[in-house]
């Protein structure tokens, strides 16, 4: 029965998650657009039914781990990417090409109404194997083919959702432009249970590493979006970047220091002393140069410590 998740997916699913503790999403949520915080506010926290989720696309499972929530109106999210998105009045689950860097990857959304639920970590399989797969991020290391070829045309509305609700945190989400006015809300939903086991994306804004360049990255990040000067952490990237001679410097950290520097001589932050359109382009910069290669490496890694201890081949 296409109801019962049991009947859908193999029994050793089981470890991790629970079959008999779903039911089919009944389509809940409000009907109408949201427009405004009050609306956004009630939306995000309804969302939170979806933590753990469980998606049907034809003959492959994907169990939710964490995921972000965008709202397609620009007044409400401005951290929403731009397709124009029609009023979804059933929640539905689909495949979505993107193309970074002149590289195609595939993402996992959900949405319903103008709110998107783009999926940052999980693990998936097919119904028909007992081979399971991790990916972190939203990018969705090893897509099957037979979704990725036909990512445009592979949507489903069947989504299983939990009977009861489960703990998780909710965390800023995982942007690449983070000087937008909706960058600090906390619309980032991660399970507390696969958390607590490491299985969770490397975030920009605390991101943990030995290397000083991309310490002093993440900080800058976290500075502007929370609009705090750690002061103790910004004299100890800025120590570290004047250790290294500036023709050795990269132009990210070139561009880093200068900003260190400025934010080192502050009492208070004022972000007002900063020309928008310029800072968003370095951030920009920074972030693609020195943060997201190293994040995509760490959550592979992530990924394949979890299958490690999920994974069972045939």
């Amino acid at each position: 029965m296409k109801n019962q998740l049991s009947h859908l997916v193999p029994c050793h699913t089981n470890r991790l998650f629970n079959t008999k503790e779903y039911i089919v999403y009944d389509n809940s949520h409000i009907k109408v657009k949201i427009i405004n915080e009050q609306q956004a506010e009630s939306i995000v926290q309804f969302c939170s039914k979806f933590m753990g989720a469980v998606v049907i696309l034809e003959n492959y499972w994907f169990f939710l781990t964490s995921f972000s929530i965008f709202i397609h109106d620009k007044n409400v999210d401005n951290c929403a990417d731009n397709s124009r998105v029609g009023h979804q009045q059933e929640a539905v689950s689909f495949i979505r090409k993107r193309t970074r860097a002149g590289c195609d990857y595939f993402e996992l959304a959900t949405r319903f109404n103008n709110v998107e639920l783009l999926t940052t970590s999980g693990f998936f399989g097919n119904v028909d194997s007992s081979t399971i797969f991790a990916f972190v991020g939203s990018s969705v290391q090893n897509m099957p083919s037979s979704l990725a070829q036909r990512y445009d045309t592979v949507s489903s509305k069947y989504i299983f959702v939990l009977r009861t609700s489960v703990p998780l945190t909710k965390v800023k989400r995982l942007l690449n432009q983070y000087m937008k006015k909706h960058a600090a809300n906390k619309w980032m939903f991660v399970s507390k249970k696969y958390k607590e086991k490491g299985f969770v994306p490397n975030h920009p804004l605390f991101f943990v590493t030995e290397s000083n360049s991309q310490k002093a990255a993440s900080l800058l990040l976290k500075v502007f979006v929370n609009k705090t000067l750690y002061k103790k952490e910004i004299k100890e990237v800025l120590s570290n970047l004047q250790m290294i001679q500036n023709n050795s410097l990269t132009a990210s950290e070139k561009l880093m220091k200068r900003y260190m520097v400025d934010l080192n001589s502050m009492v208070k932050f004022l972000d007002r002393t900063y020309n928008l359109t310029e800072i968003k382009r370095d951030m920009l910069f920074v972030y693609e140069r020195t943060l997201a290669g190293a994040l995509k490496r760490k959550n592979i890694a992530v990924a394949k410590r979890a299958e490690n201890e999920y994974v069972s081949n045939d």
